[in-house]
């Protein structure tokens, strides 16, 4: 809703904008009870089509606008950090790494790894090799330069290890919204099976892993509310 400049008029419309925008497929039972939430929370508006309200807009705005402004100092950090240890390599070269850096490994690293990331994270000083070893060599070797190449080798898993609270920030930001897109939407095969002949679905959880779960949101700023709400919306039972 927030990146549409005009209302959606059907459900069918909302779907295949997902679909094609952002490559995740929902049933239209789903998608309504989704509308029918955000209209009763006064988040969408429908007056001849849906769209978003006025106050909606500016929060997420207001939130991309310090997401955007956390993601520069992070940059520049981590370029200035780079630049005084590689003198030797050339500025377009450092934003080259970078990229690769966020697209090539950690974010693939993270759907990888899923909801284990956050240990990831939070709790490990440095990888276990087997977990990134042949992701960050495809990652490397796209530098043809070998001392690039080693310079990716090196500090692409160490970026994990954190001593500047804004990259910790970023990188449990990152993974909320990741685990919060791609935990979101299925393919179609599932989603036939799922509605077209619905089954009781009952999840049983340790209270152990709850209480951890949220200790470490507290800890690193990062909610849980995509996780839960994201179990809620399937109808979840959730016993103790």
């Amino acid at each position: 809703f927030y990146m549409q400049d005009f209302e959606f008029t059907s459900l069918e419309e909302i779907r295949n904008y997902i679909s094609t925008e952002f490559k995740l497929h929902f049933h239209e039972i789903e998608i309504q009870q989704t509308i029918n939430s955000l209209t009763g929370e006064s988040i969408i508006k429908n007056s001849r089509g849906w769209k978003l309200t006025a106050r909606r807009i500016n929060e997420i705005s207001r939130q991309i606008e310090e997401d955007d402004k956390l993601l520069t100092r992070v940059k520049e950090e981590w370029l200035e950090q780079l630049q005084s240890k590689y003198p030797e390599i050339r500025n377009a070269t450092l934003q080259s790494l970078w990229v690769e850096l966020i697209d090539g490994f950690v974010g693939p690293l993270f759907l990888r790894l899923g909801a284990e990331s956050f240990n990831l994270i939070a709790h490990q000083p440095t990888m276990p090799p087997q977990t990134y070893t042949d992701l960050l060599t495809q990652t490397a070797s796209k530098f043809d330069d070998p001392t690039v190449r080693s310079v990716a080798l090196k500090e692409f898993p160490e970026f994990f290890t954190p001593t500047v609270e804004d990259r910790k920030r970023y990188l449990m930001t990152l993974l909320d919204y990741s685990l919060a897109q791609y935990s979101a939407g299925l393919d179609k095969e599932s989603l036939g099976r799922i509605y077209n002949k619905p089954s009781r679905f009952v999840i049983f959880v340790d209270t152990n892993f709850f209480t951890h779960y949220v200790a470490l949101m507290k800890a690193h700023i990062v909610k849980p509310h995509a996780w839960l709400l994201m179990l809620r919306r399937t109808r979840a039972t959730m016993l103790e």
